[in-house]
């Protein structure tokens, strides 16, 4: 069945909101419902947060995506030769509620661990129940960390929502804060990511080779200028080592996510 693009356009206006209306509301009710049963889990956030990160508010889920994430990082650091144990200073950035911080803190004890984030409830959280230095971060560079102060930062899930200016500002702000030689990992929607694009979607990629991509579905849960952004591997290849070396390019290295370890020269 034909559906015209004024009709398309006229469903979302009011799809969208009650499907945030919907989420509010499941959400205070699996609140509520953890509170009064209790929960087996310890230092776990809220419902909503948990769905910031992960759109789902299963607890299981939340807690096997965070170790299996920091699992993932500590194995792309060993290929390129690295290893948490041996860093001093690491920044997650965007690390939201803490998913995958909880498990790095846990792991390696010994390595200190900050987490930035532009959610203020989220760092709220994390100060109030995870070791660690937790702080807000701007929508846009500079951070509040000093010249080289880091030997490793990972971004996951983060560059699949900024568009490409947001991109480049923020790489050439880690290269600032990364100390020489040290490492940053970022996760991005590559060839895993795109099988529901359109085909003019998929032009627009193949074309530019990165894709920003709006939606008001969630709005008023994440910021404003956080949508979806898909980059081909050609792309990253060819801009990014203007910044920074590239170590290693691993296509599905984090699920349906691609994973790039690079390094400042």
């Amino acid at each position: 069945m034909f559906i015209s693009r004024k009709a398309y356009t006229a469903a979302k206006t009011v799809y969208y909101p009650a499907f945030r209306a919907f989420l509010y509301v499941r959400s205070a009710i699996h609140c509520a419902i953890e509170v009064v049963s209790g929960s087996r889990y310890t230092r776990v956030p809220p419902p909503l947060l948990r769905y910031k990160v992960s759109e789902s508010f299963d607890i299981r889920l939340f807690l096997i995506e965070g170790q299996r994430i920091a699992e993932t990082i500590e194995r792309a650091l060993n290929d390129a030769g690295e290893s948490l144990s041996r860093m001093n200073t690491v920044l997650d950035f965007g690390c939201g509620c803490g998913r995958t911080t909880r498990w790095l803190f846990e792991n390696f004890p010994s390595t200190r661990f900050c987490g930035t984030d532009v959610d203020t409830h989220a760092i709220n959280w994390c100060r109030q129940h995870l070791h660690g230095s937790f702080c807000v971060n701007r929508p846009a560079p500079p951070l509040d960390f000093g010249d080289g102060e880091f030997d490793c930062i990972c971004a996951i899930s983060v560059f699949t929502h900024l568009d490409e200016q947001q991109q480049l500002q923020w790489l050439t702000e880690f290269r600032r804060i990364l100390k020489p030689g040290g490492l940053l990992l970022v996760s991005l929607h590559g060839a895993g990511a795109i099988d529901n694009l359109s085909a003019q979607d998929m032009m627009a990629l193949r074309s530019q080779g990165i894709l920003f991509k709006r939606s008001p579905k969630l709005g008023g849960l994440h910021p404003e200028f956080y949508h979806t952004t898909f980059q081909t591997k050609e792309y990253v290849l060819r801009i990014w080592p203007v910044i920074f070396e590239i170590v290693s390019y691993k296509e599905l290295g984090l699920g349906y996510q691609d994973l790039v370890v690079l390094r400042r020269s």
